[in-house]
C-alpha cells in the first residue's frame, strides 16, 4: 500500500506512514499489497510501543511516533481507590417495620396519656402493657398470642380497678379465657 500523503511504500498492516507519519487508520486500503523492499538489514524497535520497524523508517508503523523521539515519560499510574463491596439497599422508610420502635412509641404515648388524664396508675399500666403486647404480637403475625396477653392483662387491670367486684371479675376473666381457648382451637392455632 502507498501513503496517500507522500507516496511511500508501506506494509498492508501499517496504521501510520513510516516516512511522513500520516494516520492511515481513516484511509481505505485500495490496490494490491506492496511489500517493502528487503533492503532493511535490521529492525528498529519503537521506543513507545516496541513495534519492529525498518531501519530506514522515520515514524513507527504502528503508533505513528517519530522513531528518534526520546522515550516518552510514563505517566504516573492512575490512583487506585479501594472498591467497597456492593451493598444491597434497604427498603424505603415507608416499607420498614420495626416492631420495637412502634411498640416503644405506643407505650410512651400511653404512659403520657395516663398521666395527662390522671387515670388510676396500676390498672392503666396493665391495660397499656396488654395493648402493646397485642400490637407487638400482631405485627409479628401471632395475633392469638397477643389476644391472650391482652385478655389476661386487661382482666388483672379490672381486678385492681374494681376491688368490690373481685369475685365477678375473676369469673369473667376465667370465662373469657375458656371462650378464647375454644375460638383458638377452632381456628386451628396452637
Amino acid at each position: 500500500m502507498k501513503c496517500p500523503s507522500c507516496g511511500a511504500d508501506l506494509p498492508a498492516e501499517a496504521q501510520f506512514c513510516i516516512e511522513c507519519g500520516t494516520n492511515l487508520g481513516s484511509v481505505a486500503n485500495t490496490g494490491a499489497t506492496v511489500y517493502l523492499p528487503r533492503a532493511a538489514k535490521t529492525a528498529v524497535p519503537c521506543r513507545a510501543c516496541g513495534t519492529a520497524n525498518a531501519d530506514f523508517a522515520v515514524f513507527c508503523v504502528y503508533c505513528g511516533r517519530r522513531l528518534d523521539d526520546p522515550v516518552p515519560q510514563s505517566a504516573p499510574p492512575p490512583l487506585q481507590y479501594p472498591t467497597l463491596p456492593r451493598l444491597r439497599l434497604a427498603p424505603s422508610r415507608q416499607q420498614q417495620h420495626n416492631p420495637k420502635s412502634v411498640i416503644g412509641a405506643l407505650f410512651l404515648i400511653g404512659i403520657g396519656g395516663l398521666f395527662l388524664l390522671k387515670l388510676p396508675f396500676w390498672p392503666g399500666i396493665l391495660f397499656l402493657v396488654g395493648a402493646t403486647l397485642f400490637i407487638s404480637e400482631s405485627l409479628r403475625g401471632r395475633s392469638f398470642n397477643g389476644l391472650n396477653s391482652l385478655l389476661w392483662l386487661c382482666g388483672l387491670g379490672l381486678l385492681i380497678a374494681l376491688p368490690n367486684l373481685w369475685c365477678s371479675n375473676v369469673l369473667l376473666l376465667i370465662g373469657l379465657s375458656v371462650l378464647f381457648d375454644i375460638v383458638r382451637r377452632r381456628a386451628g392455632r396452637p
